[in-house]
């Protein structure tokens, strides 16, 4: 008898080439699907809550999968984090409803972009992105709540997108400034985040997202432009698709909080 499980995995995505598995690539899929193997000597159907492109980041990935009730929660836990490679991490583990779906029962999923203008120390390079010569003084909450609501966010994916329907919903988007003291509290780090949660994302929205919001500090961009992109989903100007390793994908809602 199989039984359908939600697994929740974090990783650091700098030396995966995405989430989705590919021939010749180390991604996400392809060393779960090893780990999986390894522990139940079969290959089992999976669903991801969504893609991650080659280098983003995942502190709440969620994987639904049907596998044999042959042991405890923990034990599955521990057994797959063992094959597991160590920027690859099962974090929870739980019995769910068969009609539990990773993907399609999503409500929504919530990104956070990192980065500051100044330099990163070397333990937080990898996660937050050095963006110089950015006027911060400027309110970035201001310019960021034009992306709130429902739009065609067409202007704002990158080609290579498997969605058909453009428009999407963000519920929110949110700017902060933040302070890293957990590692090393006699050093402390200031860095930005924009938090930003939607009924769902096109290929590289966030990303496009936040170098748009980038341009916009700059004065390259103007709000004109972006309500017109918005509202025709015709990309009118030129923009910088935002680095990759400043992102984070930091949550996934469910119905009835599966």
């Amino acid at each position: 008898m199989l039984i359908n499980y939600r697994l929740d995995l974090c990783y650091c995505g700098k030396q995966f080439s995405g989430s989705q598995k590919q021939p010749e690539q180390r991604t996400v899929e392809g060393e779960f699907e090893k780990a999986i193997y390894a522990l139940f000597q079969k290959s089992y159907t999976y669903i991801l809550s969504g893609r991650t492109d080659t280098g983003v980041h995942a502190e709440q990935q969620v994987v639904s999968i049907k596998l044999p009730e042959k042991y405890e929660l923990d034990e599955i836990k521990n057994a797959l984090n063992s094959f597991l490679p160590k920027d690859l991490y099962i974090v929870d583990i739980s019995k769910v409803p068969d009609s539990f779906n990773a993907r399609y029962s999503a409500t929504s999923r919530t990104y956070n972009y990192l980065f500051s203008t100044t330099k990163p120390p070397v333990y937080l390079e990898d996660r937050i992105v050095y963006v110089p010569n950015l006027n911060t003084d400027i309110s970035i909450q201001n310019i960021s709540n034009i992306f709130l609501g429902t739009h065609n966010f067409n202007a704002f994916r990158n080609t290579g997108s498997y969605q058909t329907k453009p428009v999407r919903t963000i519920y929110e988007i949110k700017h902060s400034y933040e302070t890293q003291t957990i590692i090393y509290p006699d050093y402390p780090f200031n860095y930005h985040c924009l938090r930003i949660r939607a009924n769902g994302f096109l290929y590289r929205m966030v990303r496009n997202i936040v170098g748009v919001i980038f341009e916009m500090i700059r004065g390259k961009v103007s709000f004109q432009d972006v309500e017109e992109m918005l509202k025709t989903g015709k990309k009118l100007i030129h923009y910088t698709t935002a680095s990759a390793h400043g992102l984070s994908l930091v949550k996934v809602d469910y119905e009835n909080n599966q």
